[in-house]
């Protein structure tokens, strides 16, 4: 049986919870309206910004608050790590998959890639689709 909490501290962490996801959450609708701004009025991509705004939402929050870093784990070591991380790079592959693969048997949409301009002038008109997808991945830069 669990023993019974403390009513009181039970009400300030429910508080203190509370105060770090309105600072949280104060920060991050703002500063993704601000990427997410400028990303529709310039032609330059703020992805790479915009992505970054929940950690620095949750960084600023654990700082004000003086929660510190200490409960937070990075290991991703052991079995149950290893398989996570497979689940993690093998789930949007099949999720494409299939997403793409019905919309191609269906005929919702047609398969078609065009070949990246790196290579476009190396690749004819009546090459493979197949062929120009393996070609643009394999010439593709990594990020």
């Amino acid at each position: 049986m669990k023993p019974l909490a403390d009513p009181a501290a039970e009400r300030r962490t429910k508080s203190q919870a509370r105060r770090g996801l309105a600072i949280y959450f104060a920060l991050l609708i703002p500063l993704s309206a601000v990427f997410e701004t400028l990303m529709i009025v310039s032609d330059v991509s703020w992805v790479w910004a915009l992505m970054w705004v929940p950690a620095a939402a949750s960084i600023v929050a654990r700082l004000v608050l003086r929660e510190g870093f200490s409960d937070v784990s990075f290991r991703v070591g052991g079995r149950r790590g290893g398989n996570a991380i497979g689940f993690a790079l093998v789930f949007p592959i099949i999720v494409g998959l299939i997403a793409y693969g019905t919309a191609w048997t269906t005929g919702l949409v047609q398969f078609s890639p065009r070949p990246m301009s790196l290579v476009a002038p190396l690749i004819g008109d009546s090459t493979s689709p197949v062929f120009v997808l393996v070609v643009n991945i394999a010439a593709a830069p990594p990020s």
